[in-house]
């Protein structure tokens, strides 16, 4: 999750999008969850799938339930409630992420299959750190 959230943040900012979410789903307990990575996320989440899905984690995931299909369960509640008014909140925290550090997206010209890849990131440090061999 500490390496997912500033990403979801990093491509949002990168792709000029208004929101942006992450669904993760269990296909073998046929359950959701929904990472979000900032209070518009968080906003729209509640006016999609309802006040009483269960939050955690400083308001970063929500439980789902046993939503999994995103063409059934996902676009349709999104989309509905867009069309029922529902608009970004004016209110904005800090961010605990700075974009600077996040480095660039770059596509491998080398890569057949046109992989792309974060360059420059402090992620890459800490991923590295996390992960070095004794």
């Amino acid at each position: 999750l500490d390496e997912l959230l500033p990403e979801i943040v990093a491509v949002k900012m990168e792709k000029g999008l208004s929101a942006l979410f992450l669904a993760v789903v269990n296909i073998v307990e046929l359950k959701g969850t929904l990472l979000m990575c900032g209070p518009t996320e968080l906003s729209l989440a509640k006016a999609a799938f309802g006040e009483d899905c269960a939050i955690t984690n400083g308001d970063t995931i929500m439980n789902l339930g046993n939503r999994v299909s995103r063409k059934k369960d996902y676009i349709p509640e999104i989309t509905r409630a867009i069309k029922a008014g529902w608009s970004k909140p004016l209110e904005r925290g800090a961010s605990a992420i700075d974009l600077e550090e996040l480095g660039t997206l770059e596509k491998d010209p080398l890569d057949p299959f046109g992989r792309v890849t974060r360059k420059g990131s402090v992620l890459e440090t800490r991923f590295k750190a996390m992960h070095v061999s004794v």
